[in-house]
């Protein structure tokens, strides 16, 4: 396993240690967890970024829209449903 040396504020210093010793774990440990979850939940974060950033695209792609269109035209009628049923589309898509 690889060190680092990292400079703390004083005030998250005394945080991290109070946490250490309320949770009865050493600092190392506390910090390893805290920097592994902030690096998954940044790379979640990129790929949620890289899916909007798809389906914006996919979305302006006039031959893919209209896939879409016919796509859950498919699936309303799969469900029962109709144009003529008061089903609003929703005012924007998932991704904005």
């Amino acid at each position: 396993m690889g060190g680092i040396s990292v400079r703390l504020p004083a005030q998250v210093e005394r945080a991290l240690d109070e946490e250490a010793e309320l949770s009865q774990r050493n600092r190392s440990e506390l910090v390893r967890e805290a920097v592994g979850e902030y690096l998954d939940r940044r790379r979640r974060q990129r790929q949620l970024e890289e899916m909007k950033a798809a389906a914006r695209m996919a979305y302006t792609e006039p031959s893919l829209r209209a896939a879409e269109q016919r796509m859950q035209a498919d699936f309303d009628a799969a469900d029962g449903l109709d144009e003529a049923d008061d089903v609003q589309a929703p005012e924007s898509p998932w991704w904005q």
